[in-house]
């Protein structure tokens, strides 16, 4: 386990910054995830493997848009 307290001040900010911003980055494709699930419960699961489909496509897309997560701070330079 990294332990942040252990870096000098400069390192230890960049580090918890880039851990922000993964976790935040991370969030939104538990968001697709939660949208997936919302969406085959509306629709009694009929045409479920299509919904899933669609929000894993738009989670990769995500990813790429944003570099996974690099365009949102998601680095340490």
């Amino acid at each position: 386990m990294l332990r942040t307290s252990q870096l000098p001040v400069h390192d230890r900010i960049k580090v918890e910054k880039m851990l922000t911003a993964l976790w935040m980055h991370e969030e939104r494709h538990v968001d697709h995830g939660i949208s997936a699930a919302e969406e085959v419960k509306r629709y009694n699961c009929e045409n479920a493997q299509e919904i899933i489909d669609y929000w894993v496509r738009r989670s990769k897309r995500y990813d790429l848009e944003t570099r996974h997560g690099q365009k949102e701070g998601v680095k340490l330079r």
